[in-house]
C-alpha cells in the first residue's frame, strides 16, 4: 500500500498479463477511478523486415523525393498493436559492402487507422543524400518503453533513373568555320519511370554538354543548360571536333552514367573553311591541277574538287593546260671566214 496525494492507494506489480489498464483504488472509501490508457509490458520485435520504396510527392510537378518504410504489426503476442510511437534509424551501405554508423531520427507518431499494417516516410530533409545506398529499421512503443530494433530492409538506392534521349533521335550539328549550333530533342523519362510516376514527364531536364578537340581530346567547352540547343564558340576552323550530351532531372537524380550508351548522345563534326582559304585552294587547283589544301578537299574521278565538311562535294571543273611547244636544241654557230678573228681562232693551222 501507498498513498497518492495523500490518500492510500493499492499498487500492483509484475501483473500476469502483457496489456493491461489501470485505476486508482481508495481503500478507505473504496471509490475507483477511471481506467488509465493501455500499459504494455513489451512490445515485441517486427517479425520480418520493412519494406522500402522511392516515392514521389506533387500534384503536377514533382516536389519531393521520400521512401516509404511499410511493415506489418502481426505478432504472436499482438503487442504491436497497441504501439502510438515509432522510431526509424538508417546507415549508408557503400559499394565495398561496409556500413556506416546509424543515424536514429526523432521519435514520430504512428498512424493507427490501419491495425495490421503501418508506414512512415523518410524524407530528403532527414539526412537523406541523393545517389546513396541505405537500409532501414524501426521500432515501435510508447511513451514509456520501446521495443527492439526491426531487421534490416534490402538495400535501396536513393535516387531516380536519368532522362534518356528518345527513340532515333541524335544531335543536329550548324556550324561554319568559328562556331557551331548543337540542338537535339528533349530527352524523357524511362518507361518504367513514367508509367509509375506519369508526373515526372513534368519535372525540368537539365543538360550537360563537352566539347572536344582533335584526336587528344582536348576539353574545350563545356556548359549546362535547360534549353534544347546550344551555341559553342569560338571554334578553330577546318577543325574536328566531338560533342557528347548528358542529362538529369533537376531534382532527385545525378548525371547520366557515361559507360551507358542509351543514356547520352554524341556527335562529331568538322568547322569549315574559311572563305579565303577555300578561295586560295581553289585557285591552286586552276593553276597546278593540285586537290587544294591537304586533308580538306578531295578530288573526284572525273578531274573536279570535293570539299568536305560543307555538305555533299561540289564538283569544280579544272582548266585544261595548253601543251607547250618542244625546244629542239640548236647546234653551235658557225664562224663566218670573213671574220679575222675568229679565222685565226679557229682555223686549222698548217704543220710547220
Amino acid at each position: 500500500f501507498t498513498s497518492v496525494q495523500g490518500r492510500p492507494c493499492a499498487v500492483i506489480k509484475d501483473p500476469p498479463c502483457l496489456v493491461q489498464h489501470f485505476r486508482l483504488v481508495d481503500a478507505v472509501g473504496m471509490n475507483v477511478g477511471p481506467p488509465s490508457v493501455p500499459m504494455v509490458a513489451f512490445y515485441e520485435r517486427l517479425v520480418s523486415p520493412p519494406t522500402v520504396e522511392l516515392q514521389v510527392l506533387g500534384k503536377k510537378a514533382p516536389r519531393a523525393l521520400v521512401v516509404c518504410i511499410a511493415f506489418s504489426l502481426a505478432s504472436s503476442e499482438s503487442t504491436l498493436r497497441w504501439a502510438t510511437r515509432i522510431q526509424v534509424r538508417f546507415h549508408v551501405v557503400s559499394g565495398s559492402g561496409e556500413e556506416d554508423a546509424w543515424e536514429e531520427l526523432d521519435p514520430s507518431g504512428l498512424d493507427l487507422r490501419r491495425r495490421d499494417e503501418a508506414s512512415v516516410l523518410v524524407r530528403e530533409e532527414d539526412g537523406l543524400e541523393l545517389s546513396c545506398c541505405y537500409k532501414f529499421e524501426v521500432r515501435l512503443g510508447d511513451a514509456y518503453r520501446w521495443g527492439p530494433w526491426s531487421p534490416s530492409s534490402h538495400t535501396m538506392e536513393f535516387t531516380l533513373n536519368p532522362p534518356v534521349p528518345q527513340d532515333g533521335s541524335g544531335i543536329k550539328v550548324e556550324c561554319d568555320g568559328v562556331q557551331a549550333k548543337l540542338s537535339w530533342p528533349p530527352f524523357k523519362p524511362q518507361t518504367a519511370l513514367a508509367s509509375r510516376f506519369p508526373s515526372m514527364a513534368e519535372m525540368p531536364v537539365e543538360y550537360s554538354v563537352d566539347v572536344h578537340s582533335g584526336a587528344q581530346r582536348e576539353l574545350v567547352a563545356s556548359l549546362v543548360t535547360r534549353e534544347t540547343s546550344v551555341n559553342i564558340r569560338p571554334l578553330y576552323p577546318s577543325t574536328s571536333y566531338s560533342a557528347h550530351l548528358v542529362a538529369r532531372w533537376t531534382r532527385f537524380s545525378s548525371l547520366s552514367p557515361p559507360d551507358d550508351a542509351g543514356n547520352h548522345l554524341s556527335a562529331a563534326f568538322v568547322t569549315a573553311i574559311p572563305p579565303q582559304q577555300l578561295a586560295i585552294g581553289a585557285s591552286q587547283c586552276f593553276s597546278t591541277g593540285c586537290t587544294g589544301l591537304p586533308g580538306l578537299e578531295k578530288g573526284t574521278p572525273d578531274g573536279g574538287v570535293g570539299v568536305s565538311g560543307r555538305g555533299p562535294p561540289v564538283t569544280q571543273k579544272t582548266v585544261a593546260r595548253p601543251a607547250l611547244p618542244q625546244l629542239v636544241p640548236a647546234l653551235p654557230p658557225k664562224f663566218a671566214a670573213r671574220d679575222p678573228l675568229s679565222y685565226a681562232l679557229f682555223s686549222p693551222q698548217e704543220p710547220t
